[in-house]
């Protein structure tokens, strides 16, 4: 008899749609612009990245009126929120 962990034939295709159905509403923004850290942050909440002075970032998604701006790292790809202040645009479409 096999332990309910076990994959059977009968319900890998259940297993198999759970796990896709939940990375399918994963959220993937293309970058809109681009930006330069005009001072440096250093994350403390979740979500938030820390940034550098002088560091270049794509910007992912534009300040919604809390203050936080969604960014993507150009050297390494790290995503995350950084201050909408802390940063300028460099680009007319990430205003």
């Amino acid at each position: 008899m096999s332990s309910p962990l076990e994959a059977s034939p009968d319900n890998q295709d259940s297993f198999d749609n759970d796990y896709n159905d939940e990375y399918d509403s994963v959220d993937v923004f293309q970058p809109i612009g681009n930006c330069v850290a005009l001072y440096p942050f250093q994350a403390t909440s979740e979500g938030a990245i820390s940034m550098r002075q002088g560091e270049d970032f794509a910007v992912l998604e534009k300040d919604a009126g809390d203050g936080w701006t969604r960014v993507q790292r150009h050297s390494n790809g790290e995503q995350g929120f950084v201050p909408t202040s802390y940063i300028q645009c460099r680009t007319q479409t990430c205003v």
